[in-house]
C-alpha cells in the first residue's frame, strides 16, 4: 500500500498545499518580532541590534532578504520560511532516496509536517536555518562517501557556517564518527587521516569566511562582546541557559524520549500483534478493533497533552533514535552505508536538541527527516504473519490522527483556534497577515497613535515582549535588544543608567503577557522572579525621569519624559 502511485500523489500535495494554507495565519510579537527588528536593522544600524549578535549568519541571511523582500513585510518572512521547509524535505529526499522507496520519505515529510510548523516560529529563523544547514552538510557528506572523500571539505564547510547561525551548531562536528565508522569497515583505514583534514580545512574556511565578512561589514567587535555575554549568561543561576541546566535537560530530554519511543514502538507492536490474529476473521471483529483504535488515538492526544504539551515530539524523537539504533545493532556489520546515514540523521537530531532552553521542541525539525527511516526500519524487520506491516500502517493511522489536531491549533503564540484568525491590520508590514478581532483592534490603535507623535532619534525603547512593533515601526531599540526582557537584571539596570545620559525616547509597554495566545482577551504579564525584578527596575527609570502616559488602551501604554 505504502508504494502505491496514489500516497505519493497525496503526500507530494499535503508537503506542498498545507504550508501555504497555514501562511498567512498568526502575529507573535515575541521571538517572530525580535528576529525581525535584527534582520531590519543588522545592515543599516546594526549598534541598535547588538544583544545576541553571535546569531550572525541567521541575522545576515535574514538581513539579506531583507533587502530585497523587506517592503513586502512579515508575510514574506513567513513565505521564506516554507521555502526553507520545502528545500529542507527536498534534501531529505536526496539523502534517502537511494535508500528506500520515495513513498516512505514522502509519508515521513508529511506526517512530520505538522512538527515543522506547531508552535513554531514560522520566519527565517536559527532553528529552521540549523537543520536545513545540517541536512546540506550530510548530503556532501554522503556524496563524499561514494564519490569523491574531497567532497567532504563542503560538508566541513557548512559545518563551519552552521556555527554562526547558532552556535550549538559546532557539535555537528560529531558527524566525523560515523564517517571514521564507514571508511574503517570499507577498508578505507588509509582515507580516515585524509577525511578528517580534508573536513576540517572545509570548517576553518567557513569560519574565517564568516569572520571575514564581519570585520569587512564592521560586525566583528559586536559579535565578539555577544559571545562574552552569552557566557556570561551560561553562567546564571538565574537564567534559562544556565549551563548546568542546559546539560541536566540534553540527558533529561534525549533518554526521557528514547524511554517513550521504545513504549510507543512497543504499545504498536502488540497493537500490530492483536490486529494479526484477528485479520483473517470475520469483518465485525476488525471493524471493532479500527473504532477502538481510533478512540484510543483521539483520546491518547488530549489525555497525553495535557500531561505536557510536547509529549507528542518526544515520542516521534524517540521512535526514531530508537529505530535507528535498533537496525544500527543489527546491521553493524553489514549495513555500513544505511547505519552511516541514519546515525548522522540520529546527531542531526541531537545536535538542534541542544543548546535551547526548549529542547526537543527544537530537535522536532529534525522529524521529517527521521520519520521515513522510522517507516523503512520497520519494513526490514522481517516479523511473523506480516506484523511490520501492520505496524508500519497503524503507526501511520495513529500519526496521521495527531498530526490533524496539531496543525489545526498550533499557530505560534496566537490563538489555537485557527478559524479565529480571520482579521487583517491595516499596516504595509502585516498585510496579508491574519490574526483575531481583538488582537487586529488592539495593534491597530496602537500604530494610530504611535503614527501622530514624534519619535526622537527614531528610536524606542520596548518593554515588555513586544519586539514586534520595532519592525513595525521601523524604529531602533534603545538599548540595542529588541527585547530587553531577556537582559539580566544588573544588566539591564547599567544599560538604562548609562543610555539615559544621551537622551530619553518614547517607551512603548505591554498591559499583558505577549507571550500568551489569547492577548489581549487574557495572559497577565510574567511574574516569574527575574521579570518582576526587571519590571521594578523599569518602573524605578520611568519614575526619575518623569514619564508620563500619553496613551493607553487595553494592551499598551505609550509614555513620553
Amino acid at each position: 500500500m505504502i508504494k502505491s502511485k496514489q500516497i505519493s500523489v497525496i503526500t507530494l500535495l499535503i508537503i506542498l498545499v498545507v504550508p501555504i494554507a497555514i501562511l498567512n495565519q498568526g502575529i507573535d510579537f515575541t521571538d517572530t518580532g525580535w528576529m525581525l527588528t535584527y534582520f531590519q536593522n543588522i545592515f543599516s544600524h546594526p549598534e541598535s541590534v547588538t544583544f545576541w549578535f553571535h546569531l550572525y549568519l541567521t541575522n545576515i541571511i535574514g538581513g539579506i532578504w531583507n533587502l530585497f523582500f523587506g517592503n513586502f513585510g512579515l508575510i514574506s518572512f513567513k513565505i521564506a520560511g516554507v521555502i526553507i521547509f520545502w528545500l529542507s524535505s527536498y534534501i531529505v529526499y536526496l539523502i534517502l532516496k537511494d535508500i528506500m522507496h520515495k513513498n516512505y520519505i514522502l509519508v515521513g515529510i508529511a506526517l512530520g509536517l505538522s512538527f515543522n510548523f506547531y508552535e513554531k516560529i514560522t520566519i527565517i529563523h536559527y532553528n529552521n536555518l540549523s537543520f536545513l544547514f545540517l541536512l546540506i552538510t550530510i548530503l556532501f557528506i554522503k556524496k563524499a562517501l561514494v564519490k569523491d572523500l574531497r567532497l567532504l571539505f563542503i560538508a566541513g564547510f557548512f559545518i563551519g557556517l552552521n556555527t554562526f547561525i547558532r552556535i550549538p551548531n559546532i557539535l555537528s562536528v560529531l558527524f566525523i564518527f560515523p564517517i571514521l565508522y564507514y571508511l574503517k569497515n570499507q577498508n578505507k583505514e588509509t582515507n580516515i587521516v585524509k577525511s578528517f583534514f580534508i573536513s576540517f580545512a572545509g570548517v576553518i574556511t567557513g569560519i574565517l569566511l564568516v569572520f571575514g565578512i564581519m570585520i569587512i561589514l564592521g560586525h566583528f567587535n559586536f559579535f565578539i562582546q555577544s559571545v562574552i555575554d552569552l557566557f556570561g549568561v551560561t553562567g546564571s543561576n538565574d537564567s534559562n541557559y544556565d549551563k548546568y541546566k542546559m546539560i541536566k535537560k540534553v540527558f533529561k530530554d534525549n533518554f526521557g524520549a528514547s524511554f517513550l519511543g521504545g513504549c510507543a514502538i512497543f504499545t504498536f507492536y502488540l497493537l500490530s500483534l492483536l490486529y494479526s490474529k484477528i485479520h483473517s476473521k470475520i469483518i465485525i471483529y476488525k471493524i471493532v478493533f479500527y473504532i477502538l483504535f481510533l478512540i484510543l488515538s483521539i483520546s491518547s492526544f488530549y489525555i497525553l497533552r495535557g500531561i505536557k504539551t510536547y509529549i507528542f515530539i518526544y515520542f516521534m524523537i524517540g521512535i526514531i533514535y530508537i529505530s535507528i539504533i535498533v537496525y544500527f545493532f543489527k546491521h553493524i556489520k553489514t549495513s555500513y552505508y544505511n547505519n552511516t546515514i541514519f546515525t548522522l540523521i540520529l546527531l542531526g537530531i541531537f545536535t538542534l536538541s541542544n543548546g535551547s532552553d526548549t529542547g526537543m521542541m527544537v530537535g522536532s525539525f529534525g522529524i521529517i527527516s527521521g520519520f521515513p527511516v522510522f517507516l523503512w526500519v520497520c519494513s526490514q524487520f522481517k516479523l511473523k504473519k506480516s506484523i511490520n506491516i501492520y505496524l508500519i500502517n497503524l503507526s501511520i493511522v495513529y500519526f496521521t490522527i495527531i498530526s490533524i489536531p496539531t496543525i489545526l491549533i498550533g499557530s505560534y503564540r496566537d490563538a489555537s483556534n485557527r478559524l479565529l484568525l480571520n482579521t487583517q491590520i491595516n499596516n504595509s508590514l502585516l498585510k496579508y497577515v491574519k490574526t483575531t478581532k481583538s488582537r487586529a483592534e488592539s495593534i491597530s490603535e496602537l500604530l494610530s497613535k504611535l503614527d501622530s507623535i514624534t519619535i526622537e532619534n527614531n528610536t524606542m525603547l520596548c518593554f515588555e515582549s513586544i519586539g514586534m512593533v520595532h519592525f513595525i515601526t521601523r524604529t531602533q531599540p534603545y538599548l540595542s535588544n529588541p527585547w530587553p526582557l531577556m537582559e539580566m537584571p544588573e544588566d539591564f539596570k547599567k544599560l538604562l543608567e548609562h543610555r539615559e545620559k544621551s537622551f530619553l525616547p518614547t517607551v512603548v509597554m505591554a498591559k499583558r503577557q505577549t507571550r500568551s495566545k489569547s492577548w489581549p482577551d487574557s495572559g497577565i504579564v510574567s511574574q516569574k522572579k527575574t521579570d518582576i525584578e526587571m519590571r521594578e527596575i523599569m518602573y524605578d527609570f520611568l519614575t526619575r525621569n518623569n514619564y508620563t502616559e500619553i496613551w493607553s488602551n487595553n494592551m499598551f501604554v505609550i509614555l513620553q519624559p
